[in-house]
């Protein structure tokens, strides 16, 4: 299942320390930079759409980019996320990355789920969902061996099935 994630553009990067104290044209970039190199959206598959607030034309802005950029005009970024979500067939597999309350409250009661922006940014294995690999790899690291399995079961037996 690929999902759809929807970035409320501007939401994140006055939220993030990375892009925040930058003016707005180089935080843009270095956030569709970090995009592109990063993919914090995951899979080839899953898609991404980041929206913002204004006109493509009052920035001088041209989408070359592996993701779909959406400038609003005439409309919120806000409202525009909210119509993508509701024009979708099955909201279940979209994914809206925002720290507005508001706007997540609306795109959840219609299906959609909703992701933080620190979330969104963390690094691949940070505690974001790092995939089925890094867990096994967890897991084989804190595996027992045979000798440490037995001495704990027969420690145990030793305090719970002590014979009368």
């Amino acid at each position: 299942m690929s999902l759809f994630y929807i970035v409320d553009g501007y939401n994140v990067i006055k939220r993030s320390a990375p892009f925040c104290e930058l003016p707005l044209r180089q935080a843009r970039e270095r956030f569709f930079l970090f995009l592109e190199n990063r993919r914090p959206h995951g899979s080839v598959r899953n898609r991404l759409a980041v929206v913002f607030d204004g006109s493509a034309q009052v920035f001088g802005f041209k989408d070359n980019r592996t993701f779909e950029i959406i400038f609003t005009s005439g409309e919120s970024a806000d409202e525009k996320i909210k119509e993508m979500v509701r024009a979708e067939k099955d909201p279940r597999n979209i994914v809206v990355v925002t720290d507005d309350r508001d706007l997540g409250y609306a795109v959840r009661r219609e299906g959609a789920r909703i992701m933080g922006c620190a979330v969104f940014l963390k690094p691949p294995g940070a505690g974001r969902g790092a995939g089925r690999a890094a867990a096994k790899e967890a897991d084989l690291k804190n595996a027992l061996n045979v000798v440490q399995r037995e001495k704990i079961t027969q420690e145990l037996k030793g305090l719970w099935l002590k014979e009368s």
